[in-house]
């Protein structure tokens, strides 16, 4: 299993698009132009269910986890942000490439990847061996607000 070097709050910044971050809106997940705003922000940790995996919570709504929409696995399944139960579907695997850049792998679906939509929409579930492969890292690493 890998995890990350430390825990905390961590912008998501697709690697094929640079200056965009995953961000958190209104019950579901877009892309949008990098800022230092609290929807842009994913708190990485440990899941509570399986030591093995992280879930990914929205800094700007800690009760919330990033999840594939309705438990699919398949090619362009959007993301959303689910109350966490849990599920399957709300569990990702974190794998570390040479590069330090993150692959995202959703924890009920071990052959898939995520992919950036290029129109701002957010976040889908691709075949990890379709092209383009988005891969997504973490970015700029956040302080908490005092």
């Amino acid at each position: 299993s890998v995890f990350a070097e430390d825990w905390g709050a961590y912008s998501i910044a697709p690697v094929s698009a640079p200056g965009m971050l995953l961000e958190a809106a209104d019950g579901g997940v877009s892309i949008g132009k990098a800022g230092d705003a609290a929807n842009q922000k994913w708190l990485i940790s440990p899941s509570p269910h399986d030591r093995n995996l992280v879930t990914i919570r929205a800094a700007s709504h800690p009760s919330l986890v990033l999840a594939a929409a309705g438990g699919a696995s398949r090619n362009g399944t959007p993301l959303v942000l689910e109350a966490d139960s849990g599920a399957p579907s709300q569990v990702w695997s974190l794998r570390k490439l040479d590069s330090g850049v993150y692959n995202l792998i959703p924890g009920h679906a071990p052959g898939m990847g995520l992919a950036a939509e290029p129109s701002g929409a957010g976040g889908r579930l691709r075949d990890a061996g379709a092209p383009p492969l988005q891969r997504l890292q973490p970015g700029r690493r956040s302080t908490p607000s005092r």
